[in-house]
């Protein structure tokens, strides 16, 4: 099952972290069922593979033309996990569906390592008609037991640099 942590008062917001096949099929194959929740912060929990994202914004505007997301995966279970196994969603809506673009500024497990990708939600959800999808490559290492990402310092705009309203943003 899912068990929703508490996040910290400087990170907070819905996100969600997506577990690989790999990581399903050890959950299903010792018991577990893997899925996020909808809480404060999201966390996979099929002990022993438990994680937990954390995420705090660098833009608090209500309406900005960048979104600066910043995350760091805990690993709270007792087995090491390849980061390349995880994802993490940031949700928000694109207001004109306008095209974007990523950056991945700093990450401790190397800004090379990490990749973004746009999605549609359809239908949309309140709160979300997209998801910026957080990847890692194989590169990237292995979360062990116990540790943490590190900072990983994304952002991302509109291609015409239009305002996002991050009021309306399941994940700010």
């Amino acid at each position: 099952g899912t068990n929703p942590t508490t996040a910290s008062a400087v990170y907070s917001a819905p996100l969600s972290i997506t577990a690989s096949e790999t990581i399903k099929a050890f959950a299903t194959a010792t018991g577990f069922s893997p899925s996020p929740v909808a809480s404060a912060a999201y966390v996979i929990s099929a002990s022993p593979v438990s994680v937990k994202a954390q995420y705090m914004t660098q833009t608090t505007a209500s309406s900005t033309n960048g979104i600066a997301p910043h995350f760091k995966l805990v690993n709270t279970g007792s087995v090491a996990i390849p980061l390349a196994d995880l994802t993490i969603r940031y949700w928000y809506t694109n207001e004109n569906s306008m095209p974007q673009t990523f950056w991945c500024d700093w990450a401790q497990v190397g800004q090379t390592n990490v990749s973004g990708t746009f999605k549609t939600v359809s239908p949309a959800h309140p709160g979300a008609d997209s998801y910026l999808e957080i990847s890692f490559s194989a590169a990237a290492g292995t979360l062990a037991s116990g540790a943490n990402s590190g900072e990983i310092q994304t952002r991302f705009s509109k291609t015409d640099w239009s305002n996002y309203t991050q009021t309306n943003d399941a994940s700010f």
